[in-house]
């Protein structure tokens, strides 16, 4: 039949029929995994991932092999060459469907936490920060949400999410994704709001549930949208809403197709590629380098095959045997080519002293080397004396300590923090001369240790004389671990540098805890009546009662957030700890103090409108005020700038000068009680370039010769102190001063 005259002019007009009467035929002739398959797939956001234009930079490039594996998935193709056996133990199909439910699916964990860094960072992005697994918010039996804002996301309430991605061809969801798209994922919306039930009295709980094929639920796509607008209305820019569908589609096939080839083989014709690499490359890794990268050559059209050689999760007692076999103790158990050593640097391009150590990089791992050379500055192996009174230099009289990292692809991220942290005297100290690293082996920890004893085995070699006239280490191993623990550091893709000390902090953290048993969470809020300073230590008591280790003395602090009505004048004191203090630069010109930084951090803002809070006191909504503070000091201060502004979208950055104090930092005023405090700078990450293409290196202090040094990837070369202030610092370290003969957690 013809369009109706008023709309012949219209094409539209004319596909439209001819199009609905394919989809019809074709439903009703499909089986129920072809019903379900095209009922996802004619869903818009399902195919987002199509619309995204290819940037490695931006992470929204996807190798051969994952397109290969998505459109084969979306037009029911074949993924495999025939049906075979599955680690589990139960037959494969040739579609690829039961790798998606099987339970070793690959492709869940690293899936699950990219959904939920992809909203997160989107809460930032519209001006509302947020924490993922956030403390003292579960339902009564330990179990935590993944996500909660900061602030109040509306209604006056802060907003609680928690992410699943259920696979469309389950047996359990097929029936429903037959029927209607989204309906698995619906079922899963339901499942979480059953499962999150008290939370839904005090926060706003929003279930992000998605299904293998793409589609989401009903409520997972009002929440998506309004989050959408909300970052459309800050950084002014409408394509916010599609960046976001886009972004989360991504991690969708990138998942789907980790389960994939962790369950097959690859081509033989590939085969050589493995055997080539050295033995202590993990199987992740060979999957990393093999799918992840975008250097991997592997052809798009090649098909996998069976194979009796299948990966396996690693035991915890393998990680830790692993773990030592890539711990690097000098040079008689490896040879320099397997070391990938750099030859010496030429003295007269790096100052007037040869004999400067250098961290090699293999691919932007600038931001571990700098890291770790200023938790290794900050104590030397051997040294007696607390105060710092040994020479610290070996028997040449060169200091020890100054060793490159290499760059293994763009791993400078990596390199720089790995040199900061090396660079911290208390760090230091507890790992070599205390010798309590061997708390690394409490049976709490996930990986029963294995992080801390590889971080451990880098710094020591670090820190280790050698007759060599320049030392450059590897940092593949460390590498290779955090890539086991978050597959979001994988392949050799650019890294935040703040975010990959959050995460390494957190995780060392994890395996010397000294809490070796969980107690049950304490539900009730913290009694209204009690003094600010009663609160904030019944609130400390309460974090270390569940996060207790050495990393928890040196670095994490608590802050004060007073809500005040501008009606009854009531003021309501909530305390959270903070492990690194993300500041705001009040200006895109020009140079500003680090101190106005902190002014914009404390100042009070007005919560109003649909962010309007419940006051304690007058039992309904009110306009009110809210401000922070300082309640307790960390002995080591990470302070971060946040360069990487909403308004800076396209790539750019804040390049301006954040003049800070190099031995006398107050923040005094900033403190909840007026506590004298004074910090020094030891250590600083620094940024060049933009979003979209940059590099990292560390400044340091010498804990022992008290002089700068510079820190790039395999290059290291002393500095001059008046350089160390530059429009390109990123990350500060501050030690608390008098704090070097002081253990424990102290409230300033």
């Amino acid at each position: 039949m013809a369009p109706a005259d008023d709309t012949r002019d219209r094409q539209k007009s004319w596909d439209a029929p001819i199009a609905e009467h394919q989809r019809d035929r074709l439903l009703l002739e499909a089986n129920q995994f072809d019903r379900a398959r095209i009922l996802g797939a004619a869903t818009p956001e399902s195919g987002a991932w199509l619309r995204a234009l290819p940037s490695s930079s931006l992470g929204t490039h996807l190798d051969n092999e994952t397109v290969r594996i998505a459109v084969a998935l979306r037009v029911g193709a074949d993924v495999c060459s025939g049906v075979h056996a599955c680690r589990c133990g139960s037959p494969a199909d040739v579609k690829g469907h039961h790798a998606l439910t099987c339970q070793f699916s690959a492709g869940r964990l690293p899936r699950h936490t990219a959904l939920n860094d992809i909203v997160r960072r989107a809460l930032s992005t519209a001006g509302i920060p947020a924490q993922l697994e956030p403390y003292g918010v579960d339902r009564g039996d330990g179990k935590r949400p993944d996500g909660m804002t900061i602030y109040p996301f509306s209604h006056g309430r802060c907003l609680v999410w928690d992410a699943t991605c259920v696979n469309t061809f389950a047996d359990s969801r097929l029936g429903g994704a037959a029927l209607k798209s989204g309906a698995a994922a619906k079922k899963a919306e339901d499942e979480k709001r059953r499962k999150y039930a008290q939370l839904t009295q005090r926060f706003r709980f929003e279930p992000v549930a998605f299904e293998t094929d793409g589609a989401c639920g009903p409520t997972t796509k009002a929440f998506l949208q309004e989050l959408g607008a909300k970052m459309a209305a800050v950084t002014g820019d409408q394509r916010e809403m599609e960046w976001l569908w886009q972004r989360l589609s991504i991690a969708i096939v990138r998942g789907n197709a980790a389960s994939v080839l962790l369950e097959c083989a690859t081509d033989p014709s590939q085969q050589h590629l493995s055997a080539e690499r050295p033995n202590r490359e993990s199987a992740e890794q060979q999957l990393a380098t093999a799918a992840g990268s975008r250097r991997s050559g592997c052809s798009g059209g090649s098909r996998l095959v069976a194979s009796q050689q299948r990966w396996s999760p690693p035991s915890p007692k393998k990680l830790e045997e692993e773990s030592r076999a890539l711990q690097l103790h000098g040079g008689k158990a490896h040879t320099a080519r397997e070391l990938q050593l750099t030859p010496a640097a030429d003295p007269d391009k790096h100052g007037n002293d040869p004999l400067y150590t250098g961290l090699p990089n293999y691919g932007n791992s600038c931001y571990q080397n700098a890291t770790m050379y200023v938790v290794s500055h900050r104590s030397l192996p051997g040294n007696p004396c607390e105060d710092g009174g040994g020479t610290g230099s070996q028997s040449d009289g060169r200091p020890l300590g100054l060793t490159g990292l290499r760059n293994t692809g763009n791993t400078c991220f990596l390199n720089t923090v790995v040199q900061c942290l090396s660079n911290t005297r208390a760090l230091h100290d507890y790992i070599l001369r205390d010798g309590r690293s061997s708390d690394a082996s409490m049976p709490a920890a996930a990986t029963k240790g294995s992080l801390m004893n590889t971080f451990c085995a880098l710094i020591r070699d670090m820190w280790t004389s050698s007759d060599e006239t320049e030392r450059v280490l590897t940092t593949a191993p460390l590498k290779s671990m955090i890539q086991r623990l978050a597959p979001r550091f994988m392949g050799s893709q650019q890294q935040d540098a703040q975010e990959f000390l959050r995460y390494l902090l957190e995780g060392l953290h994890e395996d010397v805890n000294r809490v070796t048993s969980r107690p049950k969470p304490i539900t009730t809020d913290i009694d209204d009546s009690m003094s600010a300073s009663q609160k904030s230590m019944e609130a400390w008591k309460r974090f270390l009662r569940l996060e207790n280790s050495k990393f928890v003395d040196l670095f994490v602090g608590q802050l004060k957030a007073t809500l005040r009505c501008t009606v009854c004048g009531h003021e309501s004191v909530t305390f959270s700890p903070f492990w690194d203090l993300s500041l705001p630069i009040p200006s895109r010109s020009g140079q500003v103090r680090l101190q106005a930084c902190f002014d914009l951090f404390t100042k009070e803002e007005v919560l109003d409108g649909d962010e309007k809070p419940t006051c304690s006191k007058c039992q309904k909504r009110q306009k009110c005020t809210r401000s922070l503070s300082i309640q307790k000091f960390p002995r080591i201060l990470v302070v971060h700038l946040k360069r990487f502004s909403p308004q800076e979208r396209f790539g750019g950055k804040l390049n301006i000068t954040v003049d800070f104090s190099m031995n006398g930092l107050d923040l005094s005023p900033y403190s909840a009680g007026q506590t004298p405090c004074r910090y020094s700078l030891y250590g600083v990450a620094n940024h060049s370039g933009t979003l979209l293409s940059g590099h990292y290196t560390a400044y340091c202090r010498h804990p022992y010769t008290a002089e700068w040094y510079e820190y790039n990837d395999s290059r290291v070369h002393v500095m001059d102190q008046r350089n160390v202030n530059s429009g390109k610092a990123y990350v500060l370290f501050f030690e608390l001063a008098g704090s070097k003969h002081r253990s424990g957690s102290t409230h300033v």
